[in-house]
């Protein structure tokens, strides 16, 4: 379902990091893909502030062109079955989503204050879009990354101001734990597949993000990580802490971490080793039917 935003400026906040993606001067109006993105909207009126340091705010101008940009093939620097990653030696960020069914290509600056959409999008007569439907992740997932930050494969509560985080693979449990908490009413749920991490104010926080299929199941709502749980269906039920090391190797395994950032990987490899310093891991197996918020809520932090 879409939601009936349209507007030529949209300003979407995901983890205190405020996109704009400005198609004004175009024909093109910018659509909201669905309703989880809705509560990510911020004031779709007002010009935000952006920066020129590593910045917190990115504008992005969108264009409709008839021929896309040369892509400079030497600078290639990442690639699989859905986008291609170039770098220019000065920094700038291109990514070519070359999948898509109206092809495009996303540049970005260093600093990640500004940059550009252009493809062919009024090529079928639709006006209304968002560029970005597929790809959000994927551009978050490089901002984050200037910050040593990350987007985690994993479920987020947030519960009397705490955050607690739940990783695992597709088919682990996750999306069933949040309607447990949603029938309880007992918490917030922030995402049942993906959260952002950040470290802000000495602090490790979590963020819930849009990239959900039921709006119910995500909220831009941000609160301090207090535990954070592997979930394993392998076991009966139980809870168990686990080592540092074994959490931060699980956690390179599932997060969506840009490696083809190879100037980042330091960064997030240090945000990583002070996770595991001030946020206890555990491993987590539960039985259907059994009350595990309170086992959660319960669970000692050291």
């Amino acid at each position: 379902m879409s939601v009936n935003v349209t507007k030529q400026r949209l300003n979407i906040s995901v983890a205190d990091l405020v996109l704009t993606l400005d198609a004004r001067n175009t024909e093109i109006h910018l659509k909201l893909p669905d309703s989880c993105h809705y509560p990510f909207l911020v004031d779709h009126t007002a010009e935000v502030s952006h920066t020129s340091a590593v910045s917190e705010s990115l504008l992005i101008k969108v264009d409709n062109v008839t021929t896309l940009s040369l892509l400079p093939k030497d600078h290639l620097i990442s690639q699989n079955s859905f986008f291609s990653v170039y770098c220019s030696p000065g920094g700038d960020l291109t990514i070519f989503a070359e999948r898509e069914s109206l092809p495009f290509l996303l540049n970005i600056n260093p600093n990640f204050s500004s940059g550009t959409i252009e493809g062919r999008f009024l090529k079928n007569g639709v006006k209304d879009i968002y560029p970005l439907q597929s790809m959000g992740i994927v551009l978050y997932a490089n901002w984050l990354a200037q910050f040593g930050d990350l987007i985690l494969h994993a479920a987020g509560i947030a519960v009397n101001g705490k955050g607690f985080a739940f990783i695992g693979p597709s088919g682990a449990g996750k999306s069933t734990l949040m309607k447990h908490v949603l029938s309880q009413n007992s918490g917030i749920v922030l995402g049942e597949d993906q959260v952002v991490l950040r470290f802000i104010h000495d602090r490790f926080w979590i963020y819930g993000t849009p990239w959900h299929e039921r709006p119910e199941m995500c909220d831009p709502v941000s609160v301090p990580l207090e535990r954070l749980f592997f979930l394993d269906r392998n076991q009966r039920q139980v809870t168990l802490k686990i080592s540092a090391i074994a959490g931060v190797q699980r956690l390179l395994q599932t997060a969506f971490i840009p490696f083809y950032r190879a100037d980042r990987i330091p960064l997030i490899l240090d945000q990583l080793a002070k996770l595991s310093e001030h946020v206890p891991f555990y491993s987590l197996a539960y039985c259907l039917g059994t009350d595990i918020l309170s086992i959660i809520l319960n669970t000692q932090a050291t």
